[in-house]
């Protein structure tokens, strides 16, 4: 979701993930993961953190993993606010040119995050997110 910072009124994309028991690991090595990555052509990283809510009623919504009455913690994930996704760009994009450049780009990053033992297990069109600069 894309929010406004209340003191330095700069936009950026928080990520939020309820965190299920069994998962709890897995989720928080993601926050770890988006602190660790530092390169121009991945999605800045500014903080994270988590937080514990208590649902008003068992009629709120019950598609996350707990059940109703029960605490929901929920990790948050700050991150640079990027204007479109590939999808996006591409759909502009005519020229088969500028789709191999893209192309190109997109194995260049997906190297260099498995080089550092990363491993994005979402890796779709609609989840590349394209900075101003590279549109």
């Amino acid at each position: 979701m894309k929010c406004k910072h209340k003191l330095d009124l700069m936009e950026y994309a928080v990520k939020k993930i309820k965190i299920g028991y069994h998962d709890r690991e897995v989720i928080l090595r993601e926050a770890s993961t988006h602190a660790k990555m530092h390169h121009k052509h991945i999605v800045r990283y500014h903080q994270a953190w988590k937080e514990s809510l208590q649902p008003k009623s068992d009629h709120d919504d019950m598609r996350g993993s707990s059940f109703a009455g029960e605490d929901t913690t929920t990790l948050f994930i700050q991150m640079e606010c990027c204007p479109m996704t590939l999808h996006d760009l591409l759909s502009k994009e005519t020229g088969l040119k500028g789709h191999f450049m893209m192309a190109k780009k997109i194995v260049k990053e997906v190297c260099f995050i498995n080089a550092n033992e990363f491993v994005h297990r979402d890796l779709a069109i609609k989840n590349i997110f394209v900075g101003v600069s590279q549109a």
